[in-house]
């Protein structure tokens, strides 16, 4: 509708208030006019709103929204009927009144929200007056209307708060007019209402406000409009000449705009929408129609918002409203509860941009509303229940442009053909009645050679569309008839440049159809039929197609020869495929080939290395799931994925990943559901739609987000304004004003949280920050943990620092500063220890004679102590060498006997005693000659048990050498190799050593001699920054459940051989005094390793260098 033909028409100053059958008549022509215009409106789509939504469940106080307000930090403040809420993108903190405390909020319903020049945020409130915010104290000073002070707030209800040019602030009331508060003296000044007095306000219910371009506040009042000058005090009526539009006298006018193009918007209870021109004096009338497309849908508008591109937003009953000025009507946005992403409510009160862009729209029972102005130029189409002529389903499997331009989408329920310039769908279903309907309704690929002639590849085989006639044909398996379709599960058609169609299948490979004979012809992948799957088709120049496959990999296929070469994923191979199953392939313009994988990344192959690069999650994709690759004009790659879309830079080598929040229709974008139009727009489909977009138009938000540090925990707790902890003073302002914060000793484990205040896309800021004085470098957080915690810092200074992104990755350079200043604790101080120093010398001093007298009584102590054990071990020195003495005299002699008597036996008297005898005889000396053994044994381990250690370097190579010669002059016979390592030089006792040497080599000489090769090895390794010796042999092996058992005395594992048991005590005891470890490995029948170390105590290497020297 033009200015000027809607039902209030400028008029004289002479004529009276319109009739209401004239009224009636001018409505009926603006509706015929609105009819005509708005027929050319509707020819186009109603670009489709994405809201993003809260309310109780993500923290609001109450789920209406009154008013909106920033501060100069970036805050948001949401007044509401449960009281005052600020937002810093992820936490909402609530502010109500609390009973008993006056610096609380005064009142529980807020109307009214404005931040002054000086970032003082004011609060009006219904029934609790005016509220300030005192920052530094996180209260409020409430002004409250006084019945016995004039020069008190008039009225409890506030309905605006706001500043003239001059920076004076005014507040509007509900019942009390206009006041002007004197922010030094905190006194207001009254303008109430009187009807018959034209210099008075026509109205106290004062419901909006706005300047206008001289400085003048025009008021929107219960009986109409009074314009205000706030330099004289002069109230008039809005009529500028007598008698002017006088039906606005009786109107309650509840919104009001001041325009930046000069136009006034007036927004009335049950009367419609105005607007009005100053220039020519003309208004148009907008009033509620619910038939004609593109009408004002609401009667009662609640609040008119011009945003930063100066479109204009109605907040109504019915939902918002944007004006379209070029027809002059409007596109209407309501709540669809078939809709997550409509308008939660149709009730909304207000409409507020903040400084990123971001439209709120708060509702009247249906929580906040957020609208991203500069989101991301993604057009949304989904299937809308209500309307026949939407998307037949949400769930998109394939899109396809034909020559003609018409878009074909293929759904899970019918085929749908798309006019982008009407916005409007048309769908084609199955009908089992029907034999030339759509065969089956899953439609996974379209395609087409003419406009006229549409192929879809279903569930069921391919259907022929004839465009001309809307009838279909079909082309299915025959089990009987090779020439058929192999599989009636069709995934992919591509017709190649010869105009044959080639199909992909699951579970039939790949065939070829012959339009000419209508005949199919069959190419196999695999012989399974689970992995004889082509999923994609591609055609390179040289007539080649490249195959997706399910299981296979990647194969080039050569039609004129019938030879396939199959390109497969090698784990190990970083230049092959990551994955076999791939579900997309595409041919960039340098002709490198794309793979888009289920589960392996995007990998690109070179076909004249035949090598692939592999772009995974770790390299910036959001998903390793890849469904569909498409290139610009600049070269850059849009790939879908099962977690959003990305567009991948060449240039830069980098990914940029686009979400939900972008405008996208979901997360999960389907295989083969993507395609790009001959005017370079892109279309990718998935499980809620399609998106298109053009991709020169998808440019990064370009506000760069404001940081604030907004929580600081001691022990996990927050910590208040004011409040003491350990008796002290922490926080004397908010946090992200506090500047330094001051801990002592005792708060040694803290946190503090940050946000970044853009509300676009809260979960996609990210941040870095650092301590600095104890962070070696910046640290990388996302929107999920927005906090860091310290723990036992030094005592000393620091500064934290943060940085934040936006959504799409731009970084604030300035950085968020906080410095920390960790005190010690009084031990710690200076003072504290001087004086602790003077004590400690006079206790010194104090305690030097004592000690002294102390030290002469214990050197005298210990000098008896030592006399007496040196005489106690002298003792039983002689007592053990006369055991020792004992043992060889007194324990032999009997054993000589018996082996001496024995044998005079077996010698001479031989002939009279039976073989029986003579055995028994034979045992007998075996016996005492083994007893005499062990004695001997026993007598040595015990000498070297107490033999005094002479340390000298000891060659252990050329000890071995000696003792193998040795061993093998006694039995020349065996075939025994040594392997010995040459120059193994160690610190020991050389008889001791020698002594073990001999047991180790010997008991391997003795444990191989069955074996008819014998191999023997001696030598060393560095193993932890110590050396290692060892023994090894191929001999009888032991069972190494019984390893523990190899050094304690008389446990021998084997008796074939003969031995005392003694021989590895012995050798355990000697490494032990040479403060080393011995152990062993071995198998049964595979021979034995003996392992020892040897690490002298450092008193007898000391005396071991004393010695030597």
């Amino acid at each position: 509708m033009k200015a000027g033909t809607g039902p209030f028409m400028k008029r004289t100053g002479t004529e009276g208030p319109i009739s209401v059958d004239k009224r009636r008549k001018r409505v009926q022509k603006t509706l015929l006019l609105m009819w005509i215009v708005c027929a050319t409106v509707t020819a186009r789509e109603m670009p489709r709103i994405d809201f993003s939504h809260y309310t109780t469940r993500d923290g609001l106080a109450h789920n209406s929204g009154n008013c909106f307000a920033q501060d100069g930090h970036g805050f948001l403040w949401i007044g509401c009927n449960g009281g005052l809420e600020r937002f810093d993108g992820y936490r909402f903190t609530i502010y109500k009144p609390e009973k008993g405390n006056p610096a609380s909020l005064s009142g529980i319903i807020v109307w009214a929200l404005h931040v002054d020049r000086f970032n003082t945020l004011w609060i009006g409130t219904i029934g609790g007056g005016l509220n300030k915010y005192v920052p530094e104290k996180d209260a409020f000073i409430s002004y409250r209307h006084e019945p016995d002070n004039s020069q008190s707030l008039s009225n409890d209800n506030v309905a605006r708060i706001f500043e003239d040019k001059q920076g004076r602030l005014w507040v509007a009331t509900k019942g009390g007019g206009l006041n002007r508060f004197d922010r030094e003296t905190g006194r207001f000044f009254r303008h109430g209402a009187d009807p018959s007095d034209s210099n008075r306000l026509k109205s106290a219910v004062i419901h909006d406000c706005c300047l206008d371009a001289n400085g003048e506040i025009w008021l929107g009042t219960e009986n109409g409009i009074s314009i205000f000058d706030p330099e004289t005090g002069v109230i008039r009526g809005y009529h500028r000449n007598p008698g002017d539009l006088a039906v606005f006298d009786k109107m309650p006018v509840i919104s009001l705009l001041a325009c930046r193009d000069g136009a006034f918007w007036i927004g009335t209870f049950r009367r419609g929408l105005y607007r009005y021109e100053p220039g020519s004096g003309v208004y148009t009338s907008f009033i509620r129609d619910l038939k004609t497309p593109h009408a004002l849908r609401g009667e009662d508008i609640y609040h008119i918002f011009e945003d930063r591109f100066g479109d204009v937003w109605i907040a109504t009953e019915n939902g918002v409203h944007r004006y379209f000025p070029d027809e002059n009507g409007f596109l209407h946005y309501t709540a669809d509860p078939n809709d997550p992403k409509s308008l939660s409510d149709n009730f909304v009160r207000t409409v507020f941009e903040d400084r990123t862009g971001v439209l709120w729209f708060g509702t009247n029972n249906g929580g906040l509303n957020k609208f991203d102005l500069h989101r991301k130029k993604f057009s949304h189409y989904t299937h809308k229940p209500m309307d026949p002529h939407s998307l037949s389903n949400s769930h998109v499997h394939t899109i396809h442009e034909d020559k003609s331009g018409l878009i074909w989408i293929g759904t899970r329920d019918g085929l749908n053909r798309f006019d982008k310039r009407t916005g409007r769908f048309t769908s084609y279903r199955n009908d089992p009645d029907d034999p030339h309907s759509l065969g089956h309704n899953t439609v996974l690929f379209v395609t087409s050679a003419s406009p006229s002639e549409i192929w879809a590849g279903t569930d069921l085989g391919i259907s022929r569309l004839d465009t001309r006639t809307g009838r279909f044909r079909h082309h299915r398996h025959d089990p009987a008839d090779p020439k058929f379709l192999a599989n009636n599960n069709v995934r992919c058609l591509h017709f190649d440049r010869s105009g044959a169609l080639w199909i992909g299948t699951w579970g039939g490979g790949l065939n070829r159809f012959d339009l000419r004979t209508d005949t199919f012809t069959r190419h196999p992948v695999d012989d399974n039929i689970t992995h004889n799957a082509v999923l994609s088709l591609l055609e390179d120049e040289a007539g080649l197609l490249w195959l997706g496959t399910f299981g296979k990999g990647l194969v080039k296929f050569d039609p004129a020869s019938g030879d396939m070469t199959f390109y497969r994923a090698d784990p190990d191979d970083p230049e092959k495929l990551r994955d076999n199953v791939i579900n997309t392939v595409f041919r960039d313009r340098e002709g490198l080939i794309w793979a888009g994988t289920a589960g392996g990344g995007l990998s690109c192959f070179n076909p004249e290395e035949e090598t692939f690069v592999t772009f995974e999650v770790s390299d910036g994709l959001p998903s390793s799931e890849i469904t569909g690759i498409l290139e610009d004009a600049r070269g850059d790659l849009w790939i879908s994925t099962g977690k959003g879309l990305s567009r991948y830079s060449r240039e830069k080598g980098t990914f940029t990943n686009y979400d939900e929040d972008d405008g996208l229709q979901g997360y999960v974008f389907y295989m083969n559901a993507f395609c790009q139009t001959q005017n370079g727009e892109m279309y990718f489909g998935g499980l809620n739609g399609f998106n298109t977009f053009f991709p020169e138009e998808i440019e990064a938000n370009p506000f760069l987000p404001e940081i604030v540090i907004t929580d600081l925990k001691i022990f996990n707790k927050s910590v208040r304004i004011g409040e003491k902890i350990h008796g002290r003073e922490i926080l004397k302002r908010p946090i992200h004003d506090a500047g330094e914060i001051i801990l002592s000793h005792r708060e040694d484990m803290f946190s503090l949280e940050f946000s970044a205040l853009h509300f676009s896309a809260p979960k996609k800021n990210r941040f870095v920050y650092m301590l600095e004085g104890f962070d070696k470098g910046w640290i990388l957080a996302d929107a999920s943990r927005r906090f860091v915690s310290y723990t036992t810092l030094k005592p000393g200074r620091y500064t934290f620092k943060v940085k934040a992104s936006n959504n799409d990755g731009k970084w604030n350079p300035r950085a968020a500063e906080m410095g920390i200043v960790i005190l010690p604790p009084f031990w710690q101080r200076w003072w504290f220890r001087a004086a602790a120093a003077l004590m400690i010398l006079c206790a010194v001093l104090t305690g030097h004679t004592c000690r002294i007298r102390s030290i002469e009584r214990r050197r005298n102590e210990l000098a008896r102590l030592v006399d007496e054990r040196t005489a106690e071990l002298r003792q039983s020195n002689e007592e053990m060498k006369a055991f020792a003495y004992s043992i060889s005299h007194d324990l032999r002699a009997p054993l000589r006997a018996m082996d001496g008597f024995s044998h005079v036996l077996l010698e001479e008297y031989a002939e009279k005693i039976d073989e029986t005898g003579k055995d028994f005889l034979r045992r007998i000396r075996a016996g005492s000659q083994n007893m005499g053994h062990i004695i001997d044994e026993l007598l040595k381990l015990s000498r070297l048990s107490h033999r005094e250690l002479h340390v000298e370097r000891v060659d252990l190579s050329g000890l071995v050498e000696w003792i193998a010669a040795d061993l093998k002059q006694s039995d020349p016979d065996r075939r025994v190799e040594f392997k010995i390592e040459k120059n193994v030089i160690v610190s020991g006792d050389p008889t001791l050593i020698q002594v073990m040497m001999r047991n180790l080599i010997e008991n391997a000489w003795k444990f191989t001699a069955k074996k008819p090769e014998t191999l023997i090895e001696f030598g060393s390794f560095r193993e932890n920054n110590q050396r290692i010796y060892f023994v090894k042999d191929n001999g009888i092996g032991f069972d190494m459940l019984y390893s523990d058992r190899l050094f304690q005395a008389f446990q021998r594992q084997n008796t074939e051989f003969e031995g005392t048991g003694i021989g590895l005590t012995t050798v355990h005891r000697i490494i032990g005094r040479h403060g080393g470890r011995i152990w062993a490995g071995g198998k049964i029948g595979e021979g034995a390793t003996f392992y020892f170390t040897l690490e002298l105590p450092e008193k007898s290497l000391e005396k071991g260098r004393h010695d030597e020297g």
